[in-house]
């Protein structure tokens, strides 16, 4: 199962969100601002990752730039800590499948991502459309 972290506001969620359902892939949601994470899952999705903090956070956004921290210097637990106070740092949206992680909205690399769910649910609607 795929689980999708979002925010309500964020175009590229409404973007991976319509992506997800336009491919009839099951998801389920998790909205970062009414269910905030846990330390714990904070340091599950920071496990997936291939380059650690730099491919969850988003450090060109004008909140972290206005923070002047240097999340380089800290250790897991003060990251995590420091993710927990502040959410909307986390690049979006999250998808999260098995124990793989894809950060922020790019159609290629969604489809990459998705890869053998998205030609099997091709393969059916090519047979779908032929019978």
């Amino acid at each position: 199962m795929i689980k999708f972290y979002y925010t309500p506001s964020c175009t590229s969620c409404r973007k991976a969100k319509a992506w997800l359902e336009k491919h009839n892939l099951e998801y389920t949601e998790h909205n970062l601002f009414a269910q905030p994470l846990s330390d714990e899952e904070i340091s599950e999705l920071l496990a997936k990752t291939e380059n650690g903090t730099e491919d969850l956070i988003s450090t060109r956004s004008q909140a972290f730039k206005n923070l002047n921290v240097n999340v380089e210097d800290m250790t897991v637990k003060e990251w995590t800590k420091f993710i927990s106070a502040h959410p909307e740092l986390l690049r979006r949206p999250l998808l999260v499948k098995n124990q793989q992680l894809q950060a922020g909205f790019n159609e290629d690399q969604l489809r990459s991502f998705f890869s053998r769910e998205y030609r099997q649910i091709e393969l059916q609607e090519t047979k779908t459309a032929v019978a």
